[in-house]
């Protein structure tokens, strides 16, 4: 009677350290599957931050641009930015006032895409930011005179507008052809101002967001 009481208590000793391991895997799998969910929400939360960042950024830029140009007159833009290939630069003159009834034109200004001082044009992400060839905007006052002001509106600026490559075709179907980040066209008395970024988000994948707007310029 002993003995059966002892092998008894054996055998439900055995099955209890049995449930308990399998509860430990169990509870293993579903903390493991609860952290994989917490890891990708916590990524796509992180992405979607960047985004939105992305998106006000190019937005603050495209009107930093449009107020620059909003008072520029038709006559003093150069190169004119026509299609099919606009332009990634504009020297323009703004309205400053009026005298005898006549505008007064201020000094020459001019807004272009740069190259990343730590880029060149090789197709190769030279800075290690996750870009290749990105650019600047700089604003330029003056430009080649010995008064000539320089200032760096925005960066991040794609080497080409987004959807389009050097290819000698109209890839993203706006009319032009190989377009850079920063475009600029003009059609009669309107222009139009093109505009992508793009960045590396936390994981390292690309973002790009693209703004345009007209604005009707002065003849």
């Amino acid at each position: 009677m002993k003995l059966r009481r002892i092998e008894t208590r054996g055998r439900s000793a055995g099955m209890t350290l049995i449930e308990v391991l399998l509860g430990v895997v169990i509870m293993s799998m579903l903390l493991g599957a609860l952290g994989v969910v917490t890891v990708r929400g916590s990524s796509a939360s992180r992405s979607s931050m960047s985004a939105s960042e992305l998106d006000s950024e190019a937005r603050r830029l495209l009107d930093a641009i449009t107020t620059e140009l909003i008072q520029a007159g038709r006559l003093g833009l150069a190169p004119e930015p026509l299609a099919p290939w606009g332009s990634s630069e504009l020297a323009y003159q703004r309205n400053i006032g009026f005298a005898a009834n006549n505008v007064v034109w201020g000094s020459t200004e001019r807004i272009r895409f740069e190259y990343e001082p730590s880029e060149i044009d090789d197709g190769v992400d030279n800075n290690g930011n996750g870009l290749a060839d990105e650019g600047v905007i700089v604003w330029t006052r003056d430009p080649g005179l010995a008064s000539e002001r320089n200032r760096v509106l925005g960066r991040w600026v794609r080497e080409y507008l987004e959807g389009e490559v050097p290819n000698g075709v109209d890839d993203n179907g706006n009319g032009l052809l190989d377009e850079r980040g920063l475009s600029f066209e003009v059609q009669g008395d309107v222009l139009t101002i093109r505009l992508s970024l793009e960045r590396a988000d936390a994981e390292g994948r690309l973002i790009t967001r693209t703004v345009q707007t007209s604005v009707n310029i002065r003849n």
